[in-house]
């Protein structure tokens, strides 16, 4: 599940980094197992919603989760995810 948010999230800080006038930019992610990399028969399922303030270089987020195995504890975004690749995450 946190492959699809954080690919919206590493899009959006290489928007950041070239828009020449500012703007809110949004995406959405579903999460779900199938997802992942690699994909797994997970339960656990959610939304992400995010927006990045290309002037005020902020990104907000609103994530929304159900069906885990136990509770959350943590939560991780890549250094550089590359979809299908497992990439260096930073916690």
């Amino acid at each position: 599940m946190r492959f699809t948010l954080f690919t919206a999230l590493a899009v959006a800080a290489v928007v950041s980094t070239s828009a020449t006038r500012a703007e809110i930019i949004n995406f959405n992610a579903t999460l779900n197992g199938a997802s992942e990399t690699p994909a797994n028969p997970s339960a656990g399922k959610g939304t992400a919603s995010v927006a990045l303030d290309t002037d005020a270089k902020h990104i907000t987020w609103t994530v929304t989760y159900s069906g885990l195995s136990g509770p959350a504890t943590t939560a991780q975004y890549p250094k550089g995810e590359i979809r299908g690749q497992l990439s260096q995450a930073k916690k």
